[in-house]
């Protein structure tokens, strides 16, 4: 069983790039979320054992607001990721 990876990333270019990366290497990607909300639907659909957050996405919630949210009803290790430099 491989382990399962949601990407949540606003930049879709930079997602896929980072998805196809992941399943060379043997990871599963769940989802690519664009936004909060479609963070938690995902979440709900198809639950992943890890969550790659950039901190800057689309919706109500930025990526820290996100991943407190999160915290409180689920225990997924969450990566805080940026392509800030």
């Amino acid at each position: 069983m491989s382990i399962k990876v949601l990407i949540v990333e606003d930049k879709i270019l930079v997602a896929e790039e980072l998805s196809a990366d992941l399943e060379d290497d043997g990871f599963t990607v769940t989802d690519i979320a664009i936004s909060s909300e479609e963070c938690f639907t995902s979440i709900k659909e198809n639950t992943p054992h890890v969550i790659l957050m950039d901190i800057n996405i689309k919706g109500d919630n930025d990526g820290i607001e996100t991943s407190a949210i999160i915290n409180k009803t689920h225990h997924i290790p969450i990566i805080y990721l940026t392509a800030n430099t």
